[in-house]
């Protein structure tokens, strides 16, 4: 008995925890992000396709997305407050996201989140990176493993940007995301998906 009540508690404090961090990406994203987007480093718009396993007898879960990314050096503020010289560049992000979910039914997954992207440059143009973040999100369709259509969603990824020129680049990259409603309501077993995708980079 005392063993299940242990696991519960650390199950209750492992959802606050994530629905704290959450609610810190969302409230940084209401404070900060006005400046962000009024005028951004870059501007990253992405293509790509996910999927991920569901419970039988449930279709996979497959969707396409659109994301924007508005990204704000902080290389020169982590210099200035912290003293810390950070290799290559490091980006805050934000990024709104639109997917197209076709399985396992027709529907629409809406998504915002903060975000950090490190990248170094190797050679003149190719820049390899990683990135990830969390945030809220949405989707239209029930499924069997989450009990609430709204959500808490965390990525990480890596990819291999090519910087045509002082203005422009290309990327291509691979991320993970687990969603799921930290705790507040059963059930909660979460979806993992994988995607690839291609972005168009923008630099101001």
């Amino acid at each position: 008995m005392s063993l299940i009540v242990r696991s519960r508690t650390a199950v209750g404090r492992a959802a606050a925890m994530r629905l704290l961090l959450c609610g810190l990406a969302c409230c940084t994203i209401v404070l900060w992000g006005h400046s962000v987007l009024a005028k951004p480093d870059y501007t990253e718009l992405s293509l790509q396709a996910g999927h991920g396993s569901l419970k039988e007898p449930q279709p996979d879960y497959e969707f396409t997305q659109v994301t924007l990314h508005f990204g704000h050096d902080v290389d020169e503020w982590t210099r200035a407050h912290w003293g810390f010289n950070p290799p290559g560049e490091w980006d805050l992000r934000i990024s709104p996201a639109l997917a197209v979910l076709d399985e396992p039914k027709h529907g629409v997954e809406m998504s915002c989140a903060l975000g950090l992207k490190v990248s170094l440059q190797v050679g003149g143009h190719l820049r390899p990176y990683a990135f990830g973040g969390t945030g809220p999100l949405y989707t239209t369709i029930d499924t069997l493993e989450q009990s609430t259509r709204f959500n808490f969603g965390s990525y990480a990824g890596y990819g291999l940007e090519y910087r045509v020129n002082d203005r422009q680049g290309v990327s291509f990259y691979k991320l993970v995301r687990h969603f799921s409603n930290a705790g507040i309501k059963d059930p909660n077993d979460g979806v993992d998906t994988d995607s690839w995708g291609v972005s168009l980079i923008m630099y101001n």
